[in-house]
């Protein structure tokens, strides 16, 4: 949800609204107290939702999450629609117009569309307004030092929090360390 939060605070100047197919109570609210309209949906009613709510030849649709394969892609695509897809895995094969993947990733380990443009690596990520400001501040201070972040996703369907914590716990330099999940996150208990 935060990727797409960051990448519509890129886009100000369009309208944006934000179709959700799960969510915990708090994402409505964070949507709406940004200015974005919010929908909440089941994957199977979004294309009747968006030719009945959106220009097909002006939208464009930003899709992220697991369920939106090559095949959900190629209905939307089918309907007119321009797509974006926010990607983790290079799982299965691309039919979006774009596809946005900020890790460290061969544009060979990819099965596209050839129209597909590949926005592959760390200069591709989406970051939110704060962590921009941030960026363009001094080093951090003492006080900071020591302190770290960390939010792989608000469900980690993977579990990759618990294999980023393994390796830290080696570390005598860490006096904090804050994890952001959601209450979709199957490992929550953990």
């Amino acid at each position: 949800m935060y990727r797409c939060l960051s990448l519509a605070a890129m886009l100000e100047e369009y309208r944006i609204t934000f179709c959700v197919q799960r969510t915990d109570p708090g994402i409505k609210q964070i949507v709406e107290k940004a200015g974005y309209v919010y929908a909440e949906l089941i994957s199977e009613e979004f294309a009747s939702f968006a030719v009945g709510n959106f220009s097909i030849p002006h939208t464009i649709i930003v899709l992220d999450g697991y369920d939106f394969d090559g095949m959900y892609q190629k209905g939307l695509k089918l309907l007119g629609f321009r797509l974006v897809f926010i990607d983790d895995f290079a799982a299965f094969p691309m039919v979006a117009d774009v596809v946005i993947n900020t890790a460290d990733i061969s544009a060979i380990a990819y099965e596209k569309a050839p129209y597909t443009q590949l926005l592959l690596g760390h200069e591709f990520t989406l970051l939110r307004p704060p962590f921009l400001h941030r960026a363009t501040q001094p080093a951090f201070s003492a006080r900071e030092r020591g302190r770290l972040f960390i939010s792989l996703g608000a469900s980690d369907p993977q579990n990759y929090t618990a294999e980023v914590l393994s390796v830290l716990m080696a570390r005598t330099d860490l006096s904090e360390v804050v994890i952001l999940v959601s209450e979709l996150n199957p490992h929550l208990i953990q």
